[in-house]
């Protein structure tokens, strides 16, 4: 049967998960800085999300984001509801979701209030 199935079932999955953080305020995908160049066709935000086998047949998706807003409490419970949707409608069996928060992003502390100043 070759590879095309469970890759074109992981692209999916991809393109799923990356749909419903679009959905969620408050997060966006943890992403390198784009370069000036790339390929028209390729979707940079899914480098924050992994689809992996781990030893003993376990599949485990990995997202990766940053916070936009806060607090972060309600903002992950959305996406945990979100995110396991898409995973319980996926053609690929999802023993595992793990979310990462890799950074806050500074407008999302512009809205606390009792502003954080930061000195020079």
């Amino acid at each position: 049967m070759g590879l095309g199935a469970p890759v074109n079932a992981s692209a999916e999955l991809v393109r799923g998960v990356l749909a419903a953080l679009d959905r969620i305020p408050g997060l966006r995908p943890a992403t390198l800085p784009r370069p000036a160049r790339t390929p028209a066709a390729w979707n940079w935000d899914s480098l924050a999300v992994d689809v992996a086998e781990e030893p003993g047949g376990d599949r485990v998706v990995v997202v990766r984001v940053v916070a936009t807003a806060l607090p972060l409490p309600p903002i992950v419970r959305q996406a945990e509801e979100e995110l396991l949707a898409v995973l319980a409608a996926s053609a690929l069996p999802v023993t595992r979701l793990r979310l990462e928060i890799t950074g806050v992003d500074g407008t999302a502390l512009d809205e606390l209030p009792g502003k954080f100043a930061i000195e020079p």
